[in-house]
């Protein structure tokens, strides 16, 4: 008991983070500063030249069987920054054309768990291969279905206000970084000089579009990480208040008192502060805002209720990422604590409704 208790004692304190194969990948594909003709982060190109499993994908160990469109993409951006060095031919033979061809009806298959994106990301892939002479042996039919169905979604995403909410282009990068309006995306970049936290995607836009701001937080992330990289990052407040809730749903947060204190505490300097880190990211806005709220901290509800409008106006809500983030919008939104917080109590209202449809339809 005493060994549990100091484990998640330290995971208040450090949480412990994922790698992320698809985003290691993208880090991987950044040119040097010196040549374009070598990678900046060699020591990521070999960690996916050790790293594929032996059905020839980069899945990560003891992966969901509902997971497979998630491997698809990450095999395939495995394969590119090989193919882009000009290195690993068994390895880049042995996701594709094997193991993409192999599994390639799972980018079709609705019951899988899809990426944020996927229909977007995937296709543009496939053609990015095309570039390098990698080639699927597939029916036509099946590859005019993912363009046809890519142009549908690109079409879709053409009609939104993409000004009202910056997650709605992040998806985008890793698929139209050759034609991005890069002006335009730029005023979507942190103080951290990351696009959304996010790795694959500021890697993306950094191959489109170099910026010393972009590299300088790759170059963090690496150092921080080693040579493969988280799928977010920063996300520290984000795993320590998932740990606190998840203790106060055990009943056991009497003894982790202090630790606790110590994570709410960060997090509320963090949301007066406004940093990017809890208001950038929707789940987690949510989270510390019901969670402070919850603990008395005085905060109010300015950011949650952005935070809902932003998120309904995000042209890719409804993908499981995103149902994940309607709970969470929804937990939050219910934690009302003023007679004057009409707009918050009109977005719980809108977010019930939301969830109701898709637990009625089978989505949830």
């Amino acid at each position: 008991l005493d060994e549990t208790k100091e484990r998640i004692a330290k995971l208040l304190k450090k949480p412990e983070v994922s790698i992320s194969t698809y985003d290691t990948a993208w880090v991987a594909m950044v040119p040097s500063q010196n040549s374009s003709k070598d990678p900046f982060f060699k020591g990521s190109l070999n960690w996916l030249l050790e790293n594929q499993c032996p059905d020839g994908s980069w899945a990560l160990p003891h992966h969901h069987n509902l997971l497979r469109k998630d491997v698809l993409s990450s095999t395939l951006a495995c394969v590119l920054a090989l193919k882009k060095w000009g290195v690993g031919a068994e390895q880049v033979e042995r996701g594709m054309p094997h193991f993409i061809e192999s599994n390639f009806t799972s980018a079709f298959d609705d019951r899988q768990w899809s990426p944020i994106g996927f229909d977007i990301t995937f296709p543009a892939m496939i053609e990015y291969a095309r570039d390098f002479s990698l080639t699927l042996d597939l029916e036509p039919t099946s590859l005019n279905a993912l363009f046809s169905k890519r142009d549908s979604e690109l079409k879709r995403y053409q009609t939104q206000q993409v000004e009202r909410e910056a997650s709605v282009a992040y998806p985008l990068v890793e698929g139209t970084w050759k034609s991005l309006d890069w002006n335009r995306f730029y005023q979507y970049q942190q103080k951290n000089g990351s696009f959304f936290n996010s790795p694959s995607t500021t890697a993306a836009a950094y191959i489109g579009y170099p910026n010393a701001n972009c590299l300088s937080y790759l170059r963090s992330v690496v150092n921080k990480f080693g040579n493969a990289v988280p799928v977010a990052c920063p996300l520290d407040i984000h795993l320590k208040l998932s740990t606190v809730d998840n203790l106060g749903k055990l009943g056991i947060t009497r003894f982790f008192q202090e630790e606790i204190e110590d994570v709410l505490d960060e997090t509320y300097r963090c949301w007066l502060q406004g940093s990017d880190e809890i208001l950038a990211d929707a789940s987690t806005c949510a989270l510390a805002f019901r969670l402070l709220r919850t603990n008395e901290y005085k905060v109010t509800s300015d950011h949650v209720v952005k935070a809902i409008q932003d998120w309904f106006s995000s042209f890719f809500h409804g993908s499981v990422g995103d149902t994940y983030t309607a709970l969470e919008l929804y937990k939050a939104s219910a934690v009302i604590l003023y007679p004057d917080e009409h707009e918050l109590e009109n977005q719980n209202s809108r977010l019930k409704r939301l969830l109701e449809r898709e637990i009625a339809a089978g989505s949830i």
